[in-house]
């Protein structure tokens, strides 16, 4: 058993709660993620966007903006943290219009259809995504100077790590909001517990292993298995990741469309391990009455994410933005947004206000041992010459689910 046992990251929730995660996570995050391979006609109207003046005090340290008026915003339901954030709005007469997100990649199909034109001022995105956001320059620089609590950031995401949230010359293009992973997960009243992934190849599993419909964290996952980092992958290393996931396709009887499936499927006792499980699909199954489904790190590790958040190019009311981006790190305004997500906060004050389940199920003092067990990634390349792209992925996840 791995040395750090994450606990049940919601045992403490109400039912209505819950229900709230199933539908603004599981059915929404769990949903195919598509790849984007039409930006070619629009990169040219996305130039960049310079920043604005530093907003600092007489003394020169950090002071966030004057907020008002109306930010335009994209991502998940439940980011844009309506209830954590309503005593704020209130009081800086700030009002947010939202669009929620069915996949990721509506955020830069809709920044680009509009052309050069102003579509978002706030939005997230998924570590995976910064090399193409970078690439599409779709991003505007974020000024430090407006967001004074960013001390408040537990220091590996106040680091430039891959420089998804910093780019290596320095230039922040966004400030975390959320973290967890993807790994293990089984049925401790079916199985023993698993030591590996290719534990649940065993032909004694066959039809008895979950997979969720995940194209990102499958893939991720399966490259990170078998000791491959899938922004490198050749042409020889993906012909192993697919074999892989063929065999652990095999195992199962059909893959999840959902993670809020997944979760049916295990209190339904359907199943009794899943490849990349994610801890929310314990405590949905212990509401359904299944009480013993624990998702874990198992000795070949797990797949790390993060949501940042960020201004797009064109964005307008960017002193509002920084205000709102800067009371998110509060800590006790991060406590309650990550409370209502049930996700794992980045800001290291605001871990002793979480639930008590929350404070218990990640290694807060030990981070960088964590995500060297379970790395965050980018997606595979969009174009290479020399490894393969994120579209030849999204191809062979199409055939694999179709039993090819």
């Amino acid at each position: 058993m791995d040395d750090w046992d994450n606990t049940d990251l919601f045992s403490g929730s109400t039912q209505a709660e819950r229900e709230d995660l199933t539908r603004r996570q599981l059915l929404e995050r769990g949903g195919l993620a598509l790849a984007f391979l039409g930006a070619g006609p629009f990169l040219a109207a996305c130039g960049g966007k310079k920043s604005a003046a530093p907003t600092v005090t007489s003394n020169g340290t950090p002071k966030a903006p004057n907020a008002s008026g109306q930010i335009a915003f994209i991502s998940w339901q439940g980011y844009d943290a309506p209830k954590a954030m309503a005593s704020w709005k209130k009081a800086h007469h700030v009002t947010l219009k939202a669009t929620y997100m069915g996949n990721h990649d509506e955020i830069q199909t809709k920044i680009l259809a509009a052309r050069g034109s102003h579509s978002f001022d706030l939005i997230t995105y998924a570590q995976a995504y910064k090399p193409l956001y970078k690439e599409l320059n779709i991003l505007t620089p974020i000024d430090e100077n407006k967001i004074p609590n960013l001390k408040n950031l537990i220091p590996f995401f106040a680091s430039d790590y891959k420089n998804f949230w910093v780019d290596a010359d320095g230039t922040r293009t966004g400030v975390p909001l959320n973290w967890g992973y993807v790994a293990l997960a089984y049925d401790s009243d079916a199985i023993k517990q698993p030591q590996t992934y290719r534990d649940l190849l065993d032909p004694s599993l066959k039809g008895k292993i979950g997979m969720p419909d995940d194209l990102i964290g499958v893939a991720q996952l399966g490259a990170h298995v078998l000791g491959i980092d899938i922004t490198k992958m050749s042409k020889a290393d993906f012909g192993e990741v697919k074999d892989f996931l063929r065999k652990m396709i095999a195992q199962t009887k059909g893959v999840s469309p959902t993670y809020g499936d997944l979760a049916s499927r295990f209190a339904a006792g359907d199943v009794v391990a899943a490849f990349c499980g994610w801890p929310p699909i314990d405590q949905l199954a212990a509401g359904a009455g299944k009480k013993t489904i624990k998702t874990y790190l198992p000795k070949d590790g797990g797949v790390g994410y993060c949501d940042s958040m960020a201004i797009p190019t064109h964005a307008r009311n960017t002193d509002t933005v920084h205000a709102w981006i800067n009371a998110t790190l509060e800590p006790k305004l991060a406590a309650q947004i990550d409370d209502s997500l049930g996700t794992a906060t980045p800001v290291k004050p605001a871990i002793p206000l979480l639930t008590k389940d929350l404070q218990a199920a990640y290694p807060w003092n030990s981070l960088d041992g964590f995500f060297k067990k379970a790395p965050l990634y980018a997606l595979a390349p969009f174009k290479s010459d020399k490894y393969v792209t994120w579209s030849d992925v999204v191809a062979a996840w199409q055939q694999l689910k179709a039993g090819g």
